[in-house]
């Protein structure tokens, strides 16, 4: 009953990780890892370039401005271009640690251990 080990559940939000995808960096790992080519990239570069955005608040519209990273969230494109976009994250820590679970933007880590003092410094 008494085995020394310590069970860790670390929760992270990446809610404004939607936010923050390089487009480059997204269009490259669609390419070489998922074989995305042809008309489908030229699709994929042409549905996230020169996006641009305004704020309105109440009845006051900020000026337009153009967005250099990020997907369009609340479409159905949105939530699959993030999970390519960590996916060779995600395939890290399901080899490291396999009671990982993620979903979408919220991975979820359950650590079981009697060496804490290993993920005492990943945490660091």
């Amino acid at each position: 009953m008494d085995r020394q080990e310590v069970t860790l559940l670390v929760l992270i939000d990446l809610s404004a990780a939607f936010d923050t995808i390089d487009h480059a960096i997204l269009l490259e790992t669609l390419e070489k890892d998922f074989g995305v080519t042809g008309n489908a990239l030229k699709w994929l570069t042409s549905y996230l370039s020169e996006r641009k955005q305004t704020i309105l608040i109440k009845d006051h519209e900020s000026e337009v401005f153009n967005l250099q990273s990020g997907v369009p969230q609340g479409s159905c494109l949105g939530p699959v271009l993030f999970i390519l976009y960590v996916a060779g994250l995600f395939k890290v820590i399901d080899k490291h640690l396999p009671d990982a679970h993620t979903y979408a933007d919220e991975p979820r880590f359950i650590i079981r251990s009697g060496r804490m003092h290993l993920y005492r410094k990943m945490l660091h």
